[in-house]
């Protein structure tokens, strides 16, 4: 689960981000604040709904990463959840590569046909 969520950030980040420690991206450990875990969430929706479906092709269980630890955003968790249900279901709609980029694309496709 862990190599697949990195592995969809890896393909949405651009040739630049590929080459800056974690992409990029700044990361804040829990316990954050509730603008910081707002931030996060927002964040990790495409790439999330991507992992979905690369654990999808991979035959393996997709599971939402909130990332608070102590649970103290729980009411934020359902919205997320559809959050990332609904960017999934763009991606199948309009296809992986238009969103989220020809990489993307190839690597779910291999999942899907590895034997």
């Amino acid at each position: 689960a862990s190599a697949l969520h990195e592995i969809s950030h890896w393909c949405l980040a651009g040739a630049q981000r590929r080459q800056r420690l974690d992409f990029g991206y700044v990361y804040a450990p829990a316990p954050r604040s509730a603008v910081d875990q707002v931030r996060f969430l927002r964040a990790e929706v495409l790439p999330q709904a991507l992992e979905s479906l690369f654990a999808e092709a991979a035959r393996v269980p997709f599971n939402y990463s909130f990332d608070d630890v102590e649970d103290q955003f729980r009411s934020l968790r359902i919205g997320f959840q559809h959050a990332v249900d609904g960017v999934r279901g763009r991606l199948l709609q309009h296809g992986i590569q238009a969103i989220a980029g020809a990489r993307a694309q190839r690597f779910r496709n291999a999942l899907a046909t590895r034997t």
